[in-house]
């Protein structure tokens, strides 16, 4: 498998929907409420630009054995980098609260106790027990919705009595507004009174931009062909089909590798998504329902509780001749999204020896995706960040 990192750009402002419709009436708007491409995006501008020439204007056989191989074709991420940085989302397990001189810090929810007496949903051994504050701790303020690896770290570790006071939040990609006219489809003139506005996303260097911040999109894929992955790949991604390039980093990032101080030393294990996932059970991965190894993993896991803060939706335009036009929408479990976990196996929760192994294979499945189709986790879908977690006593 040929392996690269590349660093996503844009050439002009990238539009990314959120799969609802907008309508072509006077002073509509179609807001790209998304400041990042969905995996499924990215994943479908990459196999365009890198093997049209594969799939169309060739043998109908040999089309459809690039078909077969590409479902070897593998896609991880992508990632918000703010400043150089990687911004992960902020894991969904922890609330705000106000801290010294009024600054915001974060403090865990942990599963409550055995008999709290609540009626959870099948599949969930307990609910998340927020931590007593007093009135003064308390704050209408939101934790920020990104961290840099820093924080992560911290964050993949609730435990009773934690506090972890987040730097200053980082700052959102800029966004640039247009406004646009509706034609008509078979004359080509402009539809009188039909005005409609839209706004792009721009990553672009500090030294290109009106902002003080750079901005990129970090993303590694993984090729079942021999051919080399070009230095750099020229797509159009997105609404309307936007100017985009993608430059190659190297074979590998600093960046992606595993946080050794996140990873758990228990059989208590803290899942978040860096990615949004799908599920067979909608918020809950069918591998646990099923009692089925982790993909990516090849170990099992008892689901103790969750944070999963609301769904997402992904659809997109089907660009093939066999699947041209809208697809159905798909139900996502959002990034951010923690699963507090015990790894098992045949006689209980592992212990002893088997921990070591435990630990090398989530530094393994460190943003491996952990969906449970094959068919998402090659388009990137579920991306795992691995912590740990301690019990209330």
């Amino acid at each position: 498998m040929n392996k690269a990192v590349y660093s996503l750009s844009g050439l002009e402002p990238l539009v990314f929907g959120d799969a609802r419709p907008f309508a072509a009436a006077a002073g509509a708007r179609a807001r790209s409420t998304l400041e990042m491409p969905n995996p499924s995006t990215l994943y479908g501008a990459l196999v365009r630009a890198l093997f049209r020439d594969r799939l169309e204007g060739v043998d109908p056989k040999l089309a459809e054995a690039t078909r077969r191989k590409l479902c070897d074709f593998l896609l991880h991420g992508p990632f918000l980098v703010v400043d150089g940085s990687v911004a992960f989302p902020t894991p969904a397990c922890w609330m705000p609260a106000k801290g010294p001189q009024g600054k915001v810090v974060a403090l865990p929810l942990l599963p409550c106790a055995s008999g709290d007496g609540a009626n959870w949903p099948d599949g969930l051994a307990s609910g998340l027990e927020p931590p007593a504050i007093g009135p003064d701790e308390q704050t209408k303020e939101a934790l920020p919705q990104r961290v840099p690896p820093e924080d992560l770290e911290r964050l993949l570790h609730p435990a009773p009595g934690g506090r972890v006071e987040t730097g200053r939040p980082l700052p959102n990609p800029p966004r640039q507004r247009s406004s646009h006219v509706a034609i008509h489809p078979t004359e080509g003139r402009a539809r009188r009174g039909q005005l409609y506005s839209e706004e792009g996303v721009r990553y672009q260097a500090a030294l290109l931009d009106d902002s003080p911040h750079s901005f990129e999109v970090l993303f590694e894929v993984e090729s079942p062909f021999d051919d080399e992955l070009p230095p750099a790949i020229e797509m159009t991604l997105g609404g309307e089909r936007r100017n985009a390039v993608a430059r190659r980093l190297g074979d590998s990032d600093l960046r992606l590798a595993p946080a050794e101080q996140a990873l758990p030393d228990s059989a208590r294990v803290l899942l978040v998504l860096a990615t949004p996932a799908a599920f067979d059970e909608g918020w809950m991965p069918g591998w646990l329902k099923n009692d089925l190894p982790c993909p990516n993993v090849g170990v099992r896991f008892r689901l103790v509780s969750a944070a999963v803060p609301g769904f997402e939706a992904v659809s997109g335009w089907g660009q093939t001749e066999r699947n041209f036009g809208p697809k159905p929408a798909e139900w996502l479990a959002p990034a951010g999204s923690a699963y507090f976990l015990e790894a098992v196996g045949p006689s209980g929760p592992l212990a002893g020896p088997d921990l070591a192994d435990l630990r090398r294979r989530l530094a393994e499945a460190w943003l491996k995706p952990v969906s449970d189709s094959s068919k998402f986790r090659r388009k990137g879908f579920g991306a795992a960040l691995w912590g740990s977690w301690t019990p209330v006593a």
